[in-house]
């Protein structure tokens, strides 16, 4: 077995769980550091992360009073660090948020910084007129985007300032509308004040408030438990489908060195199937029933070309999954969509723009032109290019790519993506599962599809066959031109946890 077929799951899980823990304490956000000068602490926070009951990382909040443009502003940062297993290795992430505000909560200036490996992402923002203006920067390409943004709205910190400002009562409901950790965009928060009950800490048991934080988000709903006192300090976070759990601490405890950390977030996300699928890449027709225990199948896995899904009831669905070549006849009811502008066009994670990749782009084609002759080729040629199959990048750029030769399935699929567009192909990612034999199971994965004729055919750089089989189960395709890769990963969230897979037939 080709040495890529071990490395196939992607590292969509691990961005999210960085996304969890970004919101330690409530609210808290990714960002990066402000350039607000003559600062002064105010008050600081300091959070244990765990998983499984093992220390992950940790978390640290400051509140600065400081001025901007000579007016008394608060500066709000959150520095989060973690770090654990992923099928035998070790990943480690930072983030950084910033958030600066009036007096009176209004957003003036927003940032995140994130560093994964070699790899950094970083996302400025600045309000200007009812304006979000939006730099996101990677390797090679600054993308500049905006948004809709009302002086109401809140920043990375909005629901934590809220439960400070105006402590919860049991059965209160609150809604909030606040920029999100790492999307570059707002999303409606809706936190549902509970019962008191009593709640086991690191050291003590205190009577606590439960609250029930849902997150919406670009069509995802993010779920979390949080548990507060009197005086609207969140002391505990809980989010379930990841076993991962937070509680405020002191400093000397959260930068305490962590012991062997037996977590492994690859394994802890494989979803199980009762017997193994053989020859997962070679069949041509694959159905499967898939349960969601919070949540729709039939709304989540998509519905395309490729793939067909029959709700059953609320929480069941049956999937048909076909092996699809460009000769493959489109299915009547599917919504694949047609290119866009954005699935030609190069961006922050796909530089098709990028002197490398273009002078890679034309190395390997060697003077072919036709497009799918060039799809298989690229495909082929991105297996063996990344050399490193290592699972250190959350989501590299093209551009980092081409340079560091490293990464999992998220790796190459931007940089086939990227060699596609540099010669005129459409393309863009898919984002799902696959099954991977080692676990008899399926894990989350990043693949292609480009645009051939008159249909979206998949293909798999870590494969590298010319197309895929029936083994690799759609949630979502992204051209990744939205200012945050985490907005592309997002709809694995309703998943992660909470799927059941059972395979009914195979071809």
């Amino acid at each position: 077995m080709p040495l890529s077929l071990l490395r196939q799951p992607s590292y969509a899980a691990g961005l999210l769980l960085c996304l969890f823990t970004a919101t330690v304490p409530f609210g808290v956000g990714c960002g990066g550091p402000s350039d607000v000068p003559q600062r002064q602490l105010v008050r600081e926070t300091w959070e244990l992360i765990l998983v499984n009951g093992a220390k992950i990382g940790h978390s640290h909040f400051e509140e600065f009073a400081t001025k901007l443009d000579g007016q008394p502003v608060r500066e709000l940062v959150s520095s989060n660090e973690i770090s654990m297993q992923r099928f035998g290795q070790t990943v480690t992430q930072s983030i950084v948020a910033t958030s600066v505000e009036s007096l009176e909560g209004q957003v003036l200036r927003i940032g995140t910084k994130m560093l994964t490996g070699t790899s950094e992402l970083t996302i400025k923002g600045e309000y200007r007129d009812g304006k979000m203006l939006i730099e996101t920067a990677t390797l090679g390409k600054t993308q500049s985007s905006s948004l809709d943004w009302s002086p109401e709205w809140g920043g990375f910190f909005a629901d934590q300032q809220s439960l400070k400002q105006q402590p919860m009562q049991p059965g209160e409901e609150r809604k909030i509308i606040a920029f999100v950790p790492g999307t570059a965009q707002a999303g409606e928060i809706e936190i549902k004040a509970k019962q008191k009950e009593s709640v086991k800490l690191l050291s003590e048991e205190c009577e606590l408030l439960r609250i029930e934080n849902s997150l919406r988000v670009a069509g995802t709903t993010i779920r979390s438990v949080l548990w507060v006192d009197e005086t609207g300090d969140v002391l505990k976070t809980s989010v379930p489908g990841l076993n991962h759990e937070s509680y405020r601490t002191t400093k000397e405890i959260a930068l305490r060195p962590a012991g062997k950390v037996e977590f492994d977030l690859g394994r802890q996300t494989v979803v199980k199937i009762a017997k193994p699928l053989r020859s997962p890449h070679t069949t041509t027709r694959v159905v499967y029933r898939a349960r969601l225990a919070n949540g729709s199948p039939a709304e989540t896995f998509s519905n395309c070309r490729s793939q067909s899904v029959k709700k059953i009831d609320d929480r069941t669905a049956e999937i048909t999954v076909r092996a699809i070549r460009p000769e493959s006849p489109n299915v009547a009811d599917s919504d694949s969509g047609t290119p866009t502008e954005a699935d030609l066009q190069p961006n922050n994670l796909i530089q098709s723009d990028d002197g490398d990749i273009i002078s890679l782009a034309e190395r390997f084609a060697e003077g072919q032109t036709d497009p799918w002759t060039l799809a298989k080729t690229f495909e082929s040629q991105v297996r063996d290019y990344v050399h490193s199959k290592n699972f250190s990048q959350a989501i590299s750029s093209a551009a980092d790519v081409v340079r560091s030769r490293e990464g999992d399935c998220t790796e190459h699929a931007v940089l086939l993506a990227a060699l596609c567009r540099a010669k005129g192909i459409p393309a863009r990612v898919a984002i799902g599962l696959v099954y991977y034999g080692p676990v008899q199971g399926f894990a989350y994965h990043m693949w292609n599809e480009v645009w051939i004729a008159d249909g979206w055919v998949p293909i798999d750089s870590t494969l590298g066959i010319g197309g895929i089989g029936a083994g690799h189960l759609k949630i979502a395709d992204s051209a990744l031109s939205s200012a945050s890769p985490v907005s592309a990963l997002l709809p694995v969230v309703e998943v992660l946890g909470q799927l059941e897979l059972e395979v009914l037939s195979i071809e």
